[in-house]
């Protein structure tokens, strides 16, 4: 209802400022058609417009969603089912704003069956009375004093009383035959039904009673074309016949007469009309903006909370000797400058390097056309093409020169690369020329540091290229399980680009094009603006959860009053902070961790799956060498998993191609817990009166099963264990898949819980 209610009172804003200028500028002038068709409009725009929404100042989020397409495999899922709202009261009382719903369904229902009886009361009287064609008109000739002469569609309803051969009958047959030809009863019943469901706008039943005037000028006008004025006039003011009025009809017979008089009396002044029409213009285009128009705010606050976080996090937090309000203090201080870095262009470096060189061809066509020369010409119209000042391009050799792998690693970590692409061309055994093409973009395994990083710029290449690349593109990137030095040197996001296959004459025809070389250099350029602009980029493509400064506050006040971090044991309840100490371990190579009490290196640990955690214990190096020895005098992290997990052998996706399903979808699995949720649990647990969402988050296995569930929130409650056992007991589901392959993934469902007094 809040919904509804918000877009009520935004329809009614709508159409007032409409109808004001209706009311002031147009209204009882001569245009009568023009009037019609605006009072319409109003209704269509004051009912589409707060529908409508046009977002401006996107291009930096336009860039995100191509580039994060590419799937990670992370340790939580922002991944949320449909929201499930459940709606208990702690006393046997309904509240006013539980009843307004109905009471306005009420009084729809009051409207509908009163537009019912006069369609019934028409459909009765066309029953009653014999009906005959004139024409396209049916003329039905009734005794029925209170109403007639109406129309009503193609149907016109005399009274037998007025005689049709006299003039004023002849007019009176005139003025409703107008009102046919004109489609009035189309406006009538559209203004009728809008009001069924739209009835508490004001502005429209005053536009009801204006289209109704208006109709009748029109009609008026029309019985008058080829008479007498004053006569037409002295006969509405002599009309003796009781006014009953159908509201859908269209009566002759109709009040205010004073109104229909003057306007069949006024003057017309065309230059003033048209002066009058032009000016809605310029109101049209100010409602449109007001109502569609909605300026998309750059979310800094959480790119500069997440920056502070990372940075002084992983500086300070494991220091022994912190000062958590001087860590706060240093935060405020950076926040200025940090923020400047992030709102403002940044100019990144890409290292462009072509393959091969000097002694080393790579491939050779059967033209005898090389490798090495062809992506030479291939990153050289890459420096050529780019015009962004933002972008600057370096490249590994501008000339026929050899550089084995590490010298080519070397060369981009000393000029401080953000990027590193290398462009080469694939190859095939001579028995498979010409029968293998297209391009494909390869990355190191995911074992290597920089690997997610390398996915999100290979997701970007991959996204421009499938727009307009003259040869097929791969899907997904490639990664090969014997190492390639140059993807995997460096920390930065790294990525081979094998342009298509020298061994096809397809293939090198287009890359020796003009046409075709051009392409491909836009496509390298678009790809790196992407990534550039993307949010990955900006937060350096962190891995931290939820990282805000109130959460950096939780962490940093677990320090002693010696201003010291205590040894603090985190549980599954506290999963956010146990993500950022996770996070903060991963750089820490000197760290001693240990796993149920065995040692294990850094790398098990990366592997870990966060929600199997039970506990995390975090040493500082003065605490965990007083405790433990010499060997863990650079810090200590002591792990405890939840029993019965499969904490290593398993990937678990956040995101994937084809998302998990509820066996029937997403509106069986709304049925599903609708039908087996208990309102009254959190009544009976005395949770204050509110809003309390539940966000039950769990992973659909590859046989469908469902595991690991639990709550991030309101945990340990009987409300939170009753989500988990509804998600639980609950049936098997559809499994995910990514790239054809059946995976495990992550979901959320937010179960709501709205109590009232």
């Amino acid at each position: 209802m809040l919904a509804f209610s918000y877009y009520l009172l935004k329809i009614i804003i709508c159409s007032a400022v409409l109808f004001g200028y209706y009311w002031f500028a147009l209204r009882n002038k001569v245009f009568h058609g023009y009037n019609r068709f605006y009072l319409l409009a109003i209704i269509g725009l004051s009912l589409t417009l707060p529908l409508c929404r046009i977002n401006i100042f996107q291009a930096k989020h336009a860039a995100q969603t191509s580039v994060i397409k590419m799937l990670q495999v992370v340790s939580a899922s922002d991944e949320y089912v449909d929201e499930i709202v459940i709606t208990a009261a702690q006393k046997p009382s309904l509240s006013f704003i539980e009843i307004l719903p109905f009471l306005y369904l009420v009084v729809s229902v009051v409207f509908f069956a009163m537009l019912t009886q006069m369609l019934l009361s028409i459909f009765v009287l066309w029953k009653k009375y014999e009906a005959v064609k004139i024409e396209q008109i049916h003329f039905i000739n009734t005794d029925a004093a209170k109403g007639t002469p109406f129309s009503f569609f193609k149907c016109i309803f005399w009274n037998h009383q007025i005689d049709m051969q006299s003039p004023a009958g002849n007019r009176i047959f005139k003025h409703e035959l107008a009102h046919i030809q004109e489609r009035h009863s189309w406006d009538k019943m559209f203004i009728n039904l809008v009001l069924i469901v739209f009835w508490s706008n004001p502005i429209f039943w005053l536009i009801r009673r204006e289209l109704s005037m208006i109709h009748e000028f029109i009609a008026d006008k029309r019985a008058v074309e080829d008479g007498d004025t004053a006569a037409f006039a002295s006969m509405i003011l002599a009309a003796t016949y009781p006014q009953h009025n159908i509201a859908i009809t269209n009566n002759f017979f109709y009040s205010p007469i004073k109104r229909r008089l003057m306007m069949l009396t006024k003057n017309q002044h065309p230059r003033m009309n048209y002066i009058s029409r032009l000016l809605v213009l310029p109101l049209l285009v100010i409602v449109f903006a007001a109502f569609t128009i909605k300026a998309k705010e750059y979310n800094a606050k959480q790119v500069i909370s997440n920056t502070i976080a990372k940075t002084f996090v992983k500086e300070n937090v494991l220091q022994a000797d912190i000062k958590p309000q001087a860590l706060k203090k240093d935060i405020k201080a950076e926040e200025g400058s940090i923020a400047q870095n992030i709102l403002t262009d940044k100019q990144i470096t890409v290292v462009i390097d072509a393959g091969h060189g000097g002694t080393d061809n790579g491939t050779i066509n059967k033209d005898g056309l090389t490798e090495k020369d062809l992506v030479l010409q291939l990153v050289k119209k890459i420096k050529d093409v780019n015009k962004n000042e933002n972008i600057k391009i370096i490249l590994t050799r501008e000339t026929d020169v050899f550089q084995n792998v590490k010298e080519k690693a070397a060369f981009a970590d000393a000029q401080h690369a953000d990027l590193f692409i290398s462009i080469h061309l694939d190859n095939t055994p001579k028995e498979k020329w010409n029968t293998v093409s297209g391009l494909k973009v390869y990355i190191a395994k995911d074992e290597i540091p920089n690997s997610v990083k390398s996915k999100l710029l290979a997701s970007a290449v991959i996204g421009s290229f499938k727009n307009n690349y003259g040869l097929e593109v791969g899907a997904t990137p490639f990664q090969r399980q014997r190492g390639i030095w140059v993807l995997q040197a460096n920390d930065f996001p790294s990525v081979i680009i094998e342009a298509g296959y020298l061994t096809n004459d397809k293939d090198a025809a287009y890359l020796l094009s003009n046409k075709g070389q051009e392409t491909f250099a836009k496509n390298v350029l678009d790809a790196i603006n992407k990534f550039k602009e993307s949010d990955a980029f900006e937060k350096d493509l962190s891995q931290i959860h939820n990282v805000d400064i109130k959460l950096l506050d939780e962490v940093v006040g677990q320090a002693s009053h010696k201003n010291q971090i205590e040894n603090k044991a985190m549980s599954q309840t506290d999963i956010n902070a146990v993500n950022l100490l996770a996070e903060v371990t991963k750089d820490s190579n000197a760290m001693v961790y240990l796993l149920h009490g065995k040692q294990i290196d850094k790398n098990e640990w990366n592997k870990i799956i966060l929600n199997c955690l039970n506990e995390v214990t975090v040493y500082n190096s003065e605490q965990a060498f007083k405790k433990f020895g010499i060997k863990t005098k650079n810090g200590l992290l002591n792990i405890i998993t939840r029993p019965n997990q499969d904490t290593t052998n398993r990937k678990i996706f956040i995101q994937v191609e084809k998302e998990p399903e509820f066996i029937g979808g997403s509106e069986e699995w709304k049925k599903y817990l609708m039908r087996n949720l208990d309102a009254s649990v959190a009544v009976k647990e005395n949770w204050k009166a509110g809003v309390h969402k539940v966000i039950v988050k769990f992973i659909v296995e590859k046989d469908g099963s469902i595991s690991n569930v639990s709550t991030e929130n309101y945990v340990g409650s009987k409300s939170a264990e009753h989500c988990i056992n509804l998600v639980k007991l609950g049936p098997k589901w559809k499994p995910a898949m990514q790239n054809g392959h059946i995976v495990a993934a992550y979901r959320k469902q937010p179960i709501t819980f709205v109590l009232s007094e």
